[in-house]
C-alpha cells in the first residue's frame, strides 16, 4: 500500500545520517512525501535557516518517525525534534534500527516497529505499513497556530525545550535534601532524577542505568556518608566514564573532594537552597558533549 497522503519527518542521531538517507531515498519511491535533514536542508544555510527548515518540516510533517539506535538517547538534535513534534501532538512512530538499542524515555509510550534484522527494502515495506495502519487508526493532526506564533516558535524552541537532564546522587540518608534538590530543579524547568522517583515494580538497576545514560549532567551529593557509599561511588564513576558533566554538592564537614573529583568546581551544600540556587543553575546551564545536528 501506498501512503501519498503521508508527510515524514525523519528524526536521527547524526552518527545514523547514512542509515537515514538510504530510508528517506526508499520511503519516496514507495510514493510518501519525506523530509530528513541529511538531503533535505538547502546548502551554506546560517544555523537559524537550518533551524527555521527543520521546525516548518515538523509542523507540516503527518508522521514523525524517529530512527532508535544505541545513539538516539544522546542526541540532543533529535531530543529537541521529538519534544517540538510532541508539541504538536503528532502521530510518532519509532524505528528501531540495531537491535537492542534503548530507547529515549520520552518515547516509552509508544509502540515500536523493529527492522534492525532486515534488509532495507523488507525494511522499508514493513515502516510502510505500519505508516498505514497509524494513520488509519489515529487521527493525525497539527495543530493551528498562527503565522506570529510559528515564527515566535522557532525563535525560540532551543531556548525553551531544557536539554540539560540531570541525575542525582546521593547517600540514603540525605534522600530529604536530594528531595528538596530535585523540588528546586523541578521549579527551575529542570528535568531531573533520583531513585526515589521510580516505581513499584521497576526493575532497579535498570532505571538507574537508564537515567544515567539519558542524564547530560550528574549532581552528587559529596556528604561523609556519600563517601562511604558504594552504590554514590558506582553511580560518579559511571558518569566519568560516560563524560557527563559532574556538579558536586560538598558538604560543610567534609574538607575537600576525594581523588577521582579532585579539580572539579563545587558548589558548598547550604541549609537554605536558596543561597546555592544561582550558582547552581549557572553550572547546570554548561552544555554536554559537542554534538550538533544542525551543522
Amino acid at each position: 500500500m501506498t501512503n501519498s497522503g503521508a508527510r515524514l519527518f525523519i528524526s536521527y542521531p547524526i552518527q545514523n545520517e547514512d542509515t537515514a538517507r538510504v530510508f528517506a531515498e526508499k520511503l519516496r519511491k514507495a510514493g510518501i512525501e519525506v523530509w530528513a535533514f541529511v538531503d533535505s536542508i538547502p546548502p551554506k544555510l546560517s544555523r537559524e535557516d537550518q533551524l527555521a527548515h527543520v521546525q516548518k518540516a515538523i509542523e507540516n510533517a503527518t508522521v514523525f518517525v524517529v530512527l532508535v539506535s544505541p545513539f538516539t538517547r544522546k542526541s540532543v538534535g533529535a531530543a529537541t525534534e521529538i519534544v517540538y513534534a510532541q508539541s504538536r501532538n503528532l502521530t510518532i512512530l519509532p524505528v528501531v534500527i540495531e537491535a537492542a538499542a534503548e530507547p529515549p524515555i520520552n518515547l516509552l509510550r509508544y509502540s515500536f516497529v523493529d527492522v534492525s534484522s532486515l534488509p532495507p527494502d523488507e525494511a522499508i515495506s514493513q515502516i510502510v505499513d505500519e505508516i498505514d495502519k497509524v494513520l488509519q487508526s489515529e487521527k493525525s493532526h497539527i495543530i493551528p497556530a498562527s503565522p506570529p506564533k510559528i515564527v515566535h516558535n522557532r525563535v525560540n524552541i532551543l531556548a525553551s525545550i531544557p536539554t540539560a537532564r540531570v541525575f542525582i546522587a546521593y547517600s540514603h540518608r540525605q534522600q530529604d535534601i536530594a528531595r528538596k534538590l530535585s523540588e528546586l530543579l523541578t521549579a527551575n524547568g529542570v528535568p531531573n532524577f533520583y531513585d526515589a522517583k521510580i516505581k513499584a515494580g521497576a526493575t532497579w538497576r535498570k532505571m538507574i542505568q537508564q537515567a544515567l545514560d539519558d542524564s547530560t549532567h550528574l549532581i552528587v551529593i559529596w556528604t561523609p556518608e556519600a563517601s562511604t557509599s558504594d552504590e554514590v561511588e558506582r553511580e560518579v564513576s559511571y558518569a566519568l566514564a560516560e563524560r557527563k558533566i559532574i556538579v558536586p554538592l560538598l558538604s560543610k564537614d567534609i574538607p575537600k573532594l576525594p581523588y577521582h573529583l579532585h579539580g572539579l568546581h563545587y558548589i558548598t551544600l547550604e541549609q537554605e537552597f536558596s543561597q546555592i540556587e544561582f550558582g547552581l543553575l549557572n553550572a547546570i546551564a554548561q552544555r554536554s558533549g559537542n554534538e550538533d545536528i544542525w551543522q
